[in-house]
């Protein structure tokens, strides 16, 4: 999915992280959540608090309008001082939306700070409704990875192949969302050009670490952490998806394919896919041949997500 980025012009002295633009896909579908980004870039302090509001209209919109408010944000002390970019999920946009061209509007507020004014600053950007029985949407039950590999202990004969999963969007649609967004990068992140981390024979392909590469990091579409959805799916044979965590509820981007049956996770870990096909599971078990009993990889590159996406 292509996101539509506007800039925003110089504003006051917002907070030491000054909101410089947004990223919002550049369709929406009514009845479905969507993500924005709020990029920033250090500013000097002078206001505490920000709150960003987003609405859409209809065509070309209203100059100063918001349109019909889809949700609000308080960004807080904590937020507003932070640079790195913010991501924040809409739940739902409104099913009698009209299909079509729109504008998706953001107005900047000012709370307890130099400002006593409402508003600061509207900002608007062009995007299209989509109509609901629209067919261009990728199918979220189904992604793909492309996968190079070195599956001989002389370091040579590179390899790619690919696997295709299949979703469980009817058990865990918050978890396979999560996935399949991050296999097509929509919000400027995302699986490709990552590493399988930890390969352990005769148990399972860990990777999907998309921020530090080596175990420790990650981050989900809705920030860095999210909730176990459900345990209604048992790891009952080779071939599943499964989210990696560090406990319960902290649930990123790491996850994890087993090689054999891992009845032991049951409970403790979100199943929520399984490849598809014959020739993702030689895929699967090719690059299972790279891993060790510590984890570790045998080669100097390891395997590695090339592509992702939709199929």
């Amino acid at each position: 999915m292509q996101l539509s980025t506007f800039a925003l012009a110089s504003l006051l002295s917002l907070a030491s992280a000054r909101i410089v633009g947004f990223s919002v896909p550049k369709t929406i579908r009514p009845g479905e959540g969507f993500s924005a980004v709020i990029h920033t870039e250090n500013y000097i302090q002078s206001v505490q608090d920000i709150a960003i509001a987003f609405g859409v209209t209809p065509g070309v919109g209203y100059p100063g309008s918001l349109g019909t408010t889809l949700e609000s944000f308080y960004l807080g002390p904590t937020q507003s001082n932070i640079v790195s970019n913010i991501t924040k999920y809409f739940t739902t946009v409104p099913k009698t939306l009209t299909p079509g061209a729109a504008t998706l509007s953001a107005q900047l507020y000012s709370l307890y700070g130099a400002s006593s004014s409402g508003v600061l600053s509207n900002y608007n950007v062009s995007i299209t409704v989509a109509n609901t029985t629209s067919t261009d949407r990728p199918n979220e039950g189904e992604v793909r990875f492309q996968t190079y590999y070195i599956p001989t202990r002389d370091g040579r004969h590179e390899q790619t192949g690919r696997v295709n999963f299949k979703l469980y969007d009817d058990v865990v649609p918050k978890t396979v969302k999560n996935f399949s967004t991050l296999c097509t990068g929509e919000m400027g992140f995302g699986f490709k050009g990552s590493k399988f981390h930890r390969v352990i024979p005769d148990f399972m392909l860990q990777g999907g670490d998309i921020t530090r590469g080596n175990g420790t990091g990650g981050k989900c579409i809705w920030g860095e952490k999210f909730e176990d959805e459900n345990f209604k799916i048992k790891h009952t044979k080779p071939g599943l998806l499964s989210m990696a965590n560090a406990g319960p509820n902290t649930n990123g981007s790491q996850f994890f394919i087993t090689t054999v049956v891992t009845s032991w996770l049951d409970g403790k870990h979100v199943v929520f896919g399984e490849v598809a096909d014959e020739e993702g599971m030689w895929v699967v078990k090719s690059v299972e041949a790279t891993g060790s009993n510590t984890g570790k990889i045998k080669y100097p590159t390891p395997p590695t997500i090339e592509d992702s996406g939709a199929q």
